[in-house]
């Protein structure tokens, strides 16, 4: 059962970032830009934040489906 969860986690942190990383224009277009992303990252860093996020999903899901 253990494995069977982990797999899912998995499977839904791969499909939840990958989604973030594809649709980072509408998102924020959904959501606004992010002035404490625009300040520290720069120009564009709402779009950056959101990739990062993405990426973040996926490497977290996957440390926890693979420990």
């Amino acid at each position: 059962m253990d494995f069977a969860l982990r797999v899912v986690v998995f499977l839904l942190g791969l499909l939840v970032g990958t989604m973030m990383l594809k649709y980072h224009f509408s998102l924020t277009r959904l959501f606004g830009l992010n002035s404490l992303a625009e300040r520290y990252i720069g120009t564009g860093g709402t779009y950056t934040m959101w990739k990062l996020l993405g990426v973040a999903t996926i490497i977290i899901s996957a440390l926890y489906a693979f420990r």
